[in-house]
């Protein structure tokens, strides 16, 4: 029965992609289009970055606050230039095919969004966030004890490693503080 139904939707795309060759070509097309100017953005900003020198900049000549306003001002370049521009380029071709589609082709549409909101929920929980927490703390670490502009080449590698060691074990103190706090506020609550 899951094999036939299986077989009925790949045909069912098979049929979508044959009606419609001329969105899916341009929409190829679109992918590649953003794709090159993402990575021809990307290496005209870092060969022209005030941030890296134009380009002649050395690793040690870098510092935590330095790398991260070159990845923030990466990103807004790449969100302005690039992304909205494509973005409603493609959002209006889009559009545009959405209006020629039958009501068949969108219900049948309407019913893959369906199944991939149902499909996997699980996974790695906090794995990302908690990485994500200990990153922030490292930063904090190394902005509170002064090194926000200090350059890689000026401290041993040990200080950075330090630094993240130290990073996780604030966030664990953290979590830790929260669990106990949550766990007795459970205990006295299931108590009565």
């Amino acid at each position: 029965m899951e094999e036939n139904k299986e077989k009925i939707e790949l045909k069912q795309v098979k049929e979508l992609l044959k009606n419609h060759k001329g969105a899916f070509v341009v929409f190829c097309v679109w992918i590649v289009l953003f794709i090159t100017a993402l990575l021809l953005m990307l290496f005209a900003y870092i060969n022209n970055s005030w941030v890296g020198r134009q380009g002649t900049a050395t690793l040690g000549e870098f510092s935590i606050g330095t790398v991260l306003l070159f990845l923030v001002e990466i990103i807004l370049w790449e969100l302005i230039v690039i992304a909205i521009g494509l973005g409603i380029l493609g959002a209006y071709v889009g559009y545009l095919w959405k209006l020629k589609l039958t009501e068949d082709e969108k219900a049948f549409i309407k019913s893959g969004d369906n199944k991939k909101s149902k499909l996997h929920k699980g996974g790695r929980g906090v794995g990302g966030a908690f990485s994500f927490f200990v990153g922030i703390a490292f930063l904090l670490i190394v902005y509170i004890d002064g090194h926000w502009v200090t350059p890689f080449n000026s401290l041993p590698y040990t200080y950075y490693v330090n630094a993240w060691f130290a990073g996780l074990f604030w966030v664990a103190i953290i979590i830790a503080i929260v669990g106990i706090v949550g766990g007795l506020a459970y205990y006295l609550s299931t108590k009565k």
